[in-house]
């Protein structure tokens, strides 16, 4: 079973304009393939990566969200 997986590399979110290799707006995106992997052993949502300038709270809806299902 894979652990983690690299949303930038592997689902190809990506916002360099912006300065970031991710965004709130593709959270929604990473967490419909984490509950589609709920079968297989997905149990987790979270947060990751560089965290200076990153603050958690654009990302809130996707948690309310994850929280939801």
């Amino acid at each position: 079973m894979r652990w983690t997986f690299d949303v930038v590399r592997e689902l190809g979110f990506r916002n360099l304009a912006a300065g970031q290799t991710y965004n709130p707006q593709a959270a929604l995106h990473t967490l419909e393939y984490a509950l589609a992997g709920r079968a297989v052993g997905v149990i987790g949502f979270g947060l990751g990566g560089y965290e200076v300038n990153a603050p958690p709270e654009p990302y809130a809806h996707a948690f309310a969200a994850a929280k939801e299902a």
